[in-house]
């Protein structure tokens, strides 16, 4: 990954070469504009702040020569160690993904039983300020999404178009699928008239799969947004956040779940924001979660 430029990564020693700590920059895609913060490790020895004050500060000044828009990155929430540290270096909550991960083995026999999956908390760190954007959200989420930019610090509008028709050319999605990690992830790169067959495809098919959770991103500026959320919803999509795609372009994310209880007692979340997050996800969510629904 290093090679092909796919990741940057940092690493801490000390100063006999003894390994500390890593984290990394990955980039789904070649030219990324926002990329992951992820692949963090720390040995349990060196625990101090400083240690990871300066990782983090490397790597933020990587991203700003790199061009980057913003920085992502992912927290577990059966405990709320990482959140906070996250939420030390500026990050801020954006979503929340139920059911997103295994549980690991450490926490699992550490528990002695066996919990369900584990959600996933969505960080963004702005790191370049930009216009103020115009946004298409379904009048239903508004007030949510509203609060999660002016959480974000990004300025923002929200269009009063009501929508547009769909272009009649094919939609262009992308999806990807990890079985081991239970997954499946929809990216609507352009509405198409076919936009709501390509979704249910990929949607039959991860559940055909066993595949517990796919997730659903959807582009803001689109005007088309508003009236292909909403059909997304019927089929039993619901609300997650909003996050940013390769390009750094904000986009709607929704989530669906086959065959998995949120288990929603499991979910410790270190902000206050982040509970409010929780509590209007669990507010959309409508709580089926055996078979595919249509």
């Amino acid at each position: 990954m290093l090679e092909q430029g796919e990741m940057v990564s940092i690493v801490a020693e000390t100063a006999s070469g003894e390994l500390m700590g890593h984290c990394a920059l990955v980039a789904d895609t070649p030219g990324a504009r926002m990329r992951e913060l992820t692949y963090l490790l720390l040995d349990t020895r060196f625990k101090s702040p400083g240690v990871n004050e300066d990782v983090y500060a490397f790597i933020s000044e990587s991203a700003r020569t790199l061009g980057l828009r913003a920085m992502s990155s992912l927290a577990v929430t059966n405990h709320i160690h990482s959140q906070r540290n996250l939420l030390h270096q500026g990050f801020k909550e954006s979503a929340l993904f139920l059911a997103a991960s295994p549980v690991s083995r450490n926490w699992r026999e550490k528990d002695g039983h066996s919990p369900g999956r584990i959600a996933s908390v969505v960080f963004v760190n702005y790191l370049q300020e930009d216009h103020e954007a115009i946004f298409h959200v379904p009048d239903r989420h508004r007030p949510m999404v509203r609060q999660i930019f002016q959480h974000l610090g990004k300025k923002c509008r929200f269009s009063d178009i009501s929508g547009r028709g769909l272009p009649e050319g094919p939609a262009q999605i992308h999806s990807e699928s990890d079985l081991k990690e239970g997954w499946t992830w929809i990216s609507v790169a352009q509405y198409g008239h076919d936009i709501l067959k390509q979704v249910g495809d990929q949607l039959a098919l991860s559940c055909g799969q066993g595949i517990p959770v796919a997730h659903l991103s959807l582009p803001l500026t689109d005007p088309a947004t508003n009236a292909v959320a909403d059909l997304a919803e019927k089929m039993g999509f619901f609300f997650a956040g909003v996050g940013l795609n390769d390009d750094g372009g904000e986009v709607l994310l929704l989530q669906y779940l086959h065959g998995v209880d949120p288990d929603y007692d499991s979910i410790h979340l270190a902000s206050p924001f982040g509970r409010e997050l929780l509590k209007y996800v669990h507010a959309v969510d409508p709580g089926t979660y055996s078979d595919l629904r249509t």
